[in-house]
């Protein structure tokens, strides 16, 4: 009799404990897939006010984003101290012939002299139809030379892609402090959680 009730007590502590992980493991899915929406409002919502702000800034540039085969927005920031630099941040690809929305991060790497800590958002407008390469990751570019930027500033840029005149870029500042002149390559990679929600 006493053994039945031990078995019988057994039973429902290991029900209870599957219980309790499976409750616990939905939970933490959940956490994880809240976080993940999280960030994808996070960009886009980045990606709208940067948007907004090159318009005002540079009235041309709407119109080209929007007859462009696409376009990228990041955020970035750059640690840099003298002779070397890295950085990198979260961004979206977008197709404009599909609307298919890529979320990317990229990763920077500069080789020069300056020091500082820059914070700012970059719009890359394809001129060739090389989105396929973008989200893939199989694409970079290097920006050649780069002068420091006042906040609140938008510069442009041009650029080229394996050796093609592909794309061009809109540097806004945001908060920080550099003073630099460098050679800047960026890589461009996709975040696979990101978008396969």
């Amino acid at each position: 009799m006493g053994t039945a009730r031990g078995n019988h007590r057994l039973v429902w502590i290991i029900s209870g404990f599957l219980l309790f992980s499976l409750v616990a493991g939905c939970s933490s899915t959940g956490t994880q897939s809240t976080v993940q929406q999280e960030q994808i409002q996070s960009i886009n919502n980045n990606e709208q006010e940067t948007l907004q702000r090159l318009y005002q800034e540079n009235p041309e540039t709407e119109q080209a984003v929007q007859n462009a085969p696409g376009y990228a927005v990041f955020h970035i920031v750059v640690t840099k101290v003298p002779l070397v630099g890295a950085g990198g941040g979260n961004g979206v690809v977008v197709n404009n012939k599909t609307g298919q929305r890529s979320y990317m991060k990229a990763r920077r790497f500069d080789v020069g002299g300056g020091w500082g800590v820059r914070e700012f958002d970059a719009v890359i407008i394809y001129k060739k139809d090389i989105i396929a390469d973008v989200i893939d990751g199989e694409w970079y570019f290097s920006a050649g030379v780069e002068a420091a930027a006042k906040a609140g500033e938008t510069g442009a840029g041009g650029g080229s892609s394996r050796n093609r005149e592909d794309f061009e870029v809109y540097q806004l500042s945001g908060s920080g402090v550099a003073a630099t002149v460098t050679v800047r390559t960026i890589r461009i990679t996709p975040i696979k959680e990101l978008n396969e929600l």
